[in-house]
């Protein structure tokens, strides 16, 4: 899955078909290029796939800030299996940073700046080298809730990724990080009126008023 620069190209969607079933599909168009489902029997375990690839993204809670991700699907997998990577569990949100077996190193940076919520990947900065440029950037509308029927939900690719071994993985984990930062960060800001502002700001003058004067006529 190239990166281009060719802005005619149809975006890269992550969507979910159907309401009542916890499946994500990511198109351009009408082709499905990755897939994204919660486990029926194990509602904390998601399996990913792209092109050939799978993966067990594995949690002790349904979005997990120390997840670690399997080869997939589960069934062959040793009750003593090592993973493949994982996030670091000692990373804080909004920087986590996924850890791979070999020791590489990947930053997922979250934000929500209205109305966007979005996600950006890069390699992480070590004692060798600094950060590295954006890979990959996940974003959606930031009023949605983890909840809510996935709409909008937008995958950018920037050239840095050609060529990129883990390109796959990192693409099927963005909807999962975007969403647990969507539950880390709490519920969105409530949009307020400038009226309304403006109304609550002349009470609170006038309160300040009355009180300093009520403070003055006591001394």
């Amino acid at each position: 899955m190239p990166a281009s620069s060719d802005s005619s190209e149809q975006p890269l969607l992550w969507v979910q078909p159907e309401r009542s079933r916890s499946y994500l599909v990511l198109r351009r168009g009408s082709v499905e290029l990755a897939t994204f489902e919660r486990d029926r029997q194990k509602p904390t375990q998601i399996l990913a796939t792209c092109g050939s690839e799978s993966w067990l993204f594995v949690g002790q809670q349904l979005f997990d800030p120390a997840v670690k991700i399997y080869p997939g699907p589960d069934g062959d997998r040793a009750a003593n299996a090592q993973p493949l990577a994982w996030l670091d569990s000692e990373s804080h949100f909004p920087e986590l940073c996924l850890l791979l077996a070999d020791g590489r190193r990947y930053c997922w940076v979250w934000r929500r700046e209205v109305p966007l919520a979005s996600c950006t990947c890069q390699l992480a900065p070590s004692a060798q080298q600094e950060a590295g440029p954006a890979l990959l950037r996940v974003h959606m509308r930031a009023r949605q809730r983890p909840t809510a029927h996935l709409k909008h939900c937008q995958l950018q690719l920037f050239p840095a990724t050609e060529d990129l071994p883990e390109l796959p993985l990192l693409i099927t984990l963005s909807p999962y990080i975007l969403l647990l930062g969507q539950e880390q960060s709490g519920p969105p800001p409530q949009r307020r009126s400038l009226l309304g502002e403006e109304v609550a700001g002349g009470i609170l003058e006038t309160l300040a008023t009355f009180l300093g004067e009520l403070l003055a006529h006591w001394h």
